[in-house]
C-alpha cells in the first residue's frame, strides 16, 4: 500500500502599489456632493492619501473621498503607497448643470437687450434655451483703474447638462473679440446665496430681481 502525501504551498506574491482606476473627470452640480473612488492594486495593501483633503471634515485615507458642497472646478489626486512603491493619479471635479450662473463685470458700458441675442447666438450649438437676468447693479467709481462698473448676474439655461468652465471660456473669448457687444473686465461663475467676487477680489452683495432677458 502506497501512501500519497500532497502538500499545499501558499505563495505570497508582493508588488508595488498602483492606481488601476480613477475617472478623469467627475461632473457635479454646483453646491452638491460627489464621491471620488480610487481603485488600486498592491501587496501589501496600499495606504491611501487624498490631496487636497480637509482632515477635519473629510476622510482622507480611504479609497473613496467625498467632496461636499462643490463650489468650483478643482483637481484632486489619489496617492497610494506600500513598502514596494507608490503611485498617484489625478481627477477633476467639474461644475456642470442645465443652469449655469455667471456674473459679468462691465466697465463704462451698460448692456442692452442685444446681449441676450449675442448669448443665444454664441451657444446655439450647445443646446441653449434662455437667459434670465437675476441681478443688475451699478457701482460708481470703484477705483482709479476700474472706474464705473456695471455688475450683471445671469442664469443661462440649457436643454442638457454643460460644463461651467466651458460656458465661462466661451463667454470670455466672445467678450474679448467683440462678439458679446460688451467688454467685460471679468466673467465668473456665481453661487446663489454667496457674495460675488469681482476684479481685484472685491466682494459685492447679491440680490434677486424679477426681470428677465428672455
Amino acid at each position: 500500500m502506497e501512501l500519497e502525501i500532497q502538500c499545499g504551498v501558499e505563495v505570497n506574491v508582493t508588488h508595488s502599489a498602483k492606481v488601476v482606476k480613477l475617472a478623469r473627470e467627475h461632473h457635479v452640480s454646483v453646491q452638491r456632493s460627489v464621491r471620488l473612488h480610487c481603485e488600486v492594486e498592491g501587496n501589501p495593501p496600499p495606504a491611501y492619501t487624498w490631496f487636497p483633503c480637509d482632515s477635519q471634515t473629510q476622510v482622507c485615507h480611504e479609497s473613496t473621498l467625498t467632496v461636499s458642497n462643490a463650489l468650483n472646478y478643482a483637481v484632486y489626486s489619489c496617492n497610494v503607497a506600500n513598502v514596494l512603491g507608490n503611485d498617484t493619479r489625478e481627477t477633476k471635479v467639474v461644475d456642470s448643470g442645465n443652469v449655469i450662473n455667471v456674473t459679468l463685470f462691465i466697465s463704462e458700458q451698460c448692456p442692452d437687450e442685444n446681449l441676450s441675442e449675442s448669448i443665444e447666438d454664441l451657444f446655439k450649438n450647445e443646446g441653449y434655451r434662455s437667459t434670465e437676468l437675476t441681478n443688475y447693479r451699478y457701482v460708481g467709481e470703484m477705483n482709479y483703474y476700474l472706474g464705473n462698473l456695471v455688475i450683471v448676474d445671469l442664469a443661462l439655461k440649457f436643454n442638457s447638462s454643460v460644463k461651467e468652465e466651458k460656458v465661462l471660456s466661451m463667454l470670455k473669448d466672445s467678450s474679448e473679440n467683440g462678439g458679446l457687444g460688451v467688454k467685460a473686465s471679468e466673467i465668473v461663475g456665481w453661487r446663489p446665496g454667496r457674495p460675488t467676487e469681482g476684479p481685484n477680489s472685491s466682494t459685492y452683495g447679491t440680490k434677486s430681481t424679477e426681470n428677465a432677458y428672455k
